[in-house]
């Protein structure tokens, strides 16, 4: 599973012994969505074992990192959220595994973002 179309919404891709490959798109038009993928850079650099929490408005969504998945098999890492009329998502909070935080506010919708996990004691380039 995972958003192969970069649309917000996750799609299939389910194999079989001794037939094709199936893809199942899915087409679903959602007006405002927001995917995350977390890189760690003292926490695993998958990121599994993070918490992230969504904020927009009064609502509220959570999203755990976690690893595994079925036999032979595997998900995207991105996590998906999918936020309705909100076209503001007012703040992203990542808790990694090691218990640092990392912050951001006031992010735009419909976008893949990337958060990279910021190292204690590192300075921040402009």
């Amino acid at each position: 599973m995972g958003d192969l179309d970069a649309n917000g919404t996750p799609d299939l891709i389910v194999t079989h012994t001794n037939e094709p490959v199936a893809v199942l798109r899915n087409e679903t038009v959602i007006p405002n969505w927001l995917s995350v993928q977390l890189v760690g850079r003292t926490s695993p650099r998958s990121g599994i074992g993070a918490k992230l929490t969504i904020v927009t408005g009064s609502n509220q969504q959570m999203g755990y990192l976690k690893g595994g998945g079925s036999y032979l098999s595997t998900s995207s890492r991105i996590q998906l959220f999918g936020l309705g009329s909100a076209t503001l998502v007012e703040r992203i909070e990542v808790l990694w595994p090691t218990g640092r935080t990392s912050t951001l506010a006031n992010v735009p919708t419909c976008q893949r973002l990337l958060m990279i996990e910021e190292v204690q004691g590192e300075v921040s380039q402009p």
